[in-house]
C-alpha cells in the first residue's frame, strides 16, 4: 500500500474519532448551551454587519458631497463630508481580490461602481482626505449656517494655511 493511501486512511480514521468525540460532547448540557449561544452570537454578528453596510450605503448615497482632489492620486477625488473615496478604484486588487479590501472600501467600491450618489460640489484644492475631512468638519461645526459653496472657499483658505505651517 502506498504511503499516500495509508496517510489518507489514518486521517479518515482520526477525523471519525474526532467526530464521535464531538457528538458525545454535544450531549452535555453545558456544551449544548455554549453551542446555542455561539449560534445566536453568530446570527447577531451577521445582522450587525448587514445593518452597518446599510448605514454606510445610506451615508454615502444621501450625502451632499463636497469633493476635493486627493493628494498623491491621479486626480481622484474624495468627499470631505462622508469620506467617499474615488481612489479606491485605483487599488490594484480592486475587482480582483475584493477580500483584500476593508468592509468600508468594498461599500465605497459598490457605490462608486453603480454611480448611486449625489454629485455635489467640487472644491478647487488638493488635500489629504483624512486631514481634509477633519478640517472640513471643524469648519462646518464653527460655521453652522454657512452654505457649502462658502464652506468650500473657507476650506481652501484654511487648507492652504495649514500646508504653509
Amino acid at each position: 500500500m502506498s504511503n499516500i493511501k495509508k496517510d489518507y486512511e489514518e486521517l479518515v480514521e482520526l477525523r471519525k474519532q474526532f467526530s464521535q468525540a464531538i457528538e458525545e460532547l454535544e450531549k452535555n448540557e453545558y456544551v449544548e448551551q455554549y453551542l446555542d449561544l455561539i449560534n445566536k452570537e453568530t446570527a447577531l454578528i451577521l445582522n450587525e454587519k448587514q445593518l452597518y453596510i446599510e448605514l454606510k450605503m445610506d451615508e454615502y448615497v444621501g450625502c451632499n458631497h463636497v469633493w476635493a482632489e486627493i493628494e498623491n492620486t491621479d486626480g481622484r477625488q474624495g468627499c470631505l463630508r462622508c469620506g467617499l473615496d474615488e481612489s479606491i478604484m485605483d487599488r490594484p486588487d480592486h475587482g480582483i481580490l475584493l477580500l483584500e479590501l476593508t468592509e468600508d472600501e468594498r461599500i465605497m467600491a459598490a457605490i462608486l461602481n453603480t454611480g448611486m450618489y449625489n454629485k455635489g460640489i467640487h472644491v478647487n484644492c488638493k488635500c489629504n482626505l483624512k486631514e481634509g475631512m477633519e478640517l472640513f468638519k471643524e469648519l462646518e461645526t464653527n460655521n453652522p449656517d454657512t452654505d457649502d459653496e462658502t464652506l468650500s472657499k473657507l476650506f481652501c483658505i484654511a487648507n492652504e494655511m495649514k500646508k504653509r505651517r
